[in-house]
C-alpha cells in the first residue's frame, strides 16, 4: 500500500498540546464582508432542511449543534489555515469533507449509523449594498453571487440568500431563529427573504448559502482512491470573493495533518504515553520511533487508526531522548 508522509514530530522529554479551539471567524457581523468554508451532508441527504437551518443561523452567530459526529445536520466549519490553534491540534479539511457517494458513507466511513451519502464542501458568503457586484471563487471557477449559473437569471432573495435594510436606525435588530434558521424581522429592519429581486430593493446586509463543490463517486473502491490521492499531495482549497473586481475576502483551508503529543504515563512510572491528535478521519497511520534523528534508526513499532484509541504506552527504554513519528498508509 501507498505511503506518504504527513508530518514528522520529534519529541525530546515532554511536549504537552493546546486544546482544541474554535477559530472566532465561524460566522459574520452584521454589516461585513466574508467568506466561509463549510463541510455538509450530500444535497440527496434527508437532512438537507435541519442543516440548512443550522447553517444559516450559525452564519449570523447562533449557538447551533457544530458536531456532526453525532448530527449530521451540524454546521461542521472547516478551520481557516490563518487558525493556528486548530492546525496544531490536527484540525483542517478532511478528504472526506468533499466526497459525495450513491453508497450510504459518513466522515469516509461505510459502516455509519446514520443514513448519510457522503459530503459536499459549502462556500458562504456576506456582503455590504446590493449583491449584484459580488463574485466568488473556488477550485478555479468565478460566478456572480447573486446570479443563476446555469440560466444567467437574477437569484431572487429567499431562506438561504437574505438581504437586511437596516431602517433609520442603522443597526440589526433582527435575529435567526435557531430552529428554523430563517431571520425574524425586528425593530425597524426590512428583511428581505421571500422572492424579492436584489437588484431592485436597497440592503445594508445581505448573506447566503453559497455554492457546493463535491466529488462524486460509485463504489467504495472509488472513494478510497480519492482518500489516497488526497495523501499523496499537501491539499490547499482557497476560495476568494470579490466586488467590483478587488478582492474583499479571502478562506483556505488546508488537509488536517496529525500531531503527537508524549506525556508521562498517569499511573506507571516506567511508562510513556503517546497520543495521536487529529489528522484523517478513517486513516490509518503508522508510528516509528528512534533515540537518534539518524533516518536509518526509525524502527515501526505500532499503527494507530480512527476506530482504535489514539494512544500508546511507551516503555522507559533508558535512552537519553526519544523521538517518534508518523505517517499515513
Amino acid at each position: 500500500m501507498n505511503k506518504s508522509l504527513l508530518v514528522v514530530s520529534a519529541v525530546c522529554t515532554f511536549v504537552f498540546a493546546n486544546v482544541w479551539s474554535v477559530f472566532a471567524s465561524d460566522y459574520f457581523e452584521p454589516a461585513s464582508t466574508g467568506i466561509i468554508i463549510h463541510s455538509g451532508p450530500a444535497q440527496s441527504s434527508t437532512n438537507t432542511l435541519p442543516f440548512r437551518a443550522n447553517v444559516m443561523a450559525g452564519l449570523l452567530g447562533m449557538n447551533v449543534d457544530k458536531n456532526r459526529m453525532n448530527n449530521p445536520a451540524a454546521y461542521h466549519i472547516v478551520p481557516n489555515t490563518d487558525d493556528v490553534v486548530s492546525y496544531q491540534n490536527g484540525g483542517g479539511l478532511q478528504w472526506s469533507d468533499m466526497v459525495t457517494t450513491t453508497f450510504r458513507s459518513w466522515m469516509g466511513m461505510t459502516n455509519t449509523p446514520f443514513q448519510e451519502f457522503g459530503h459536499r464542501l459549502i462556500i458562504s458568503v456576506a456582503g455590504v449594498g446590493k449583491p449584484g457586484p459580488y463574485e466568488c471563487e473556488i477550485m478555479g471557477s468565478r460566478f456572480w453571487v447573486s446570479t443563476n449559473t446555469s440560466t444567467g437569471s437574477e437569484i431572487t432573495y429567499n431562506s438561504q440568500f437574505v438581504g437586511i435594510n437596516y431602517g433609520p436606525n442603522n443597526q440589526q435588530d433582527s435575529l435567526p431563529d435557531s430552529i428554523t434558521g430563517r431571520l425574524i424581522q425586528k425593530g425597524d429592519d426590512i428583511v428581505y427573504d421571500n422572492g424579492q429581486l436584489p437588484s431592485q430593493v436597497n440592503v445594508d446586509f445581505w448573506y447566503r448559502f453559497g455554492a457546493t463543490y463535491a466529488i462524486t463517486c460509485t463504489s467504495v473502491s472509488a472513494m478510497r482512491q480519492v482518500q489516497t490521492d488526497f495523501a499523496r499531495t499537501n491539499q490547499t482549497i482557497t476560495a476568494k470573493l470579490f466586488r467590483g473586481g478587488q478582492t474583499v475576502g479571502v478562506y483556505s483551508v488546508k488537509a488536517a495533518v496529525p500531531r503527537l503529543r508524549l506525556t508521562p504515563h498517569v499511573s506507571k512510572p516506567n511508562m510513556l504515553t503517546l497520543e495521536l491528535i487529529g489528522g484523517q478521519y478513517s486513516a490509518t497511520y503508522s508510528l516509528q520511533w528512534s533515540p537518534t534523528l539518524n533516518p536509518s534508526k526509525w524502527e515501526d513499532f505500532s499503527e494507530m487508526t480512527t476506530a482504535m484509541d489514539r494512544k500508546k504506552e511507551i516503555p522507559l527504554l533508558g535512552w537519553p531522548s526519544y523521538f517518534f513519528r508518523t505517517y499515513q498508509h
